[in-house]
């Protein structure tokens, strides 16, 4: 299987949803999968070994993902059988997307974060309809969505734990 991984978040640097991706991309291999991934944007770090890395800012590429569909993520990716994207935007896709939400804070609590966090979540959780997996970091992000009406079957609760440092 070939999977196209939304390595956008680690370009942000050394952020937890970085480390989920750049980890996830060096995991898969070990299972059997295939892993084409890409970064789109700009920032201070590097995408993962073997990513295609888009440098158009996100402000740009987000909008027109949203109009135009493009340019889908097994595009980036060099094909794909499915699009796993970790955080940001949905990128645009034909094949079965995975999407993972690691948590609602933004929107539980828009009194500590900026209110583009909880636009952008709001975008991402609207989207949750068109995706054919949802990934839950944890089973209170799963009992939130399903208080947002996600349908509890179509979530899977994959924990998360911290990177160890030697």
């Amino acid at each position: 299987m070939r999977v196209a991984l939304d390595l956008t978040p680690t370009l942000s640097g050394v952020t937890g949803v970085a480390r989920y991706a750049a980890r996830l991309a060096e995991a898969l291999p070990a299972h059997d999968v295939t892993v084409g991934g890409f970064a789109v944007g700009r920032g201070p770090g590097e995408p993962p070994e073997g990513a295609r890395h888009i440098g158009i800012p996100l402000r740009i590429v987000q909008p027109m993902w949203r109009l135009t569909g493009r340019p889908r993520a097994e595009t980036l990716a060099g094909g794909a059988d499915v699009v796993h994207s970790v955080d940001l935007a949905l990128p645009p896709t034909r094949r079965p997307l995975v999407a993972t939400i690691h948590a609602l804070a933004a929107l539980q609590r828009p009194d500590l974060h900026p209110p583009s966090a909880a636009e952008q979540l709001e975008r991402r959780l609207a989207g949750l309809d068109t995706v054919a997996a949802v990934v839950a970091g944890a089973a209170a992000t799963a009992d939130a969505l399903v208080d947002r009406g996600v349908d509890a079957s179509r979530i899977s609760v994959i924990p998360q734990a911290p990177t160890l440092r030697p």
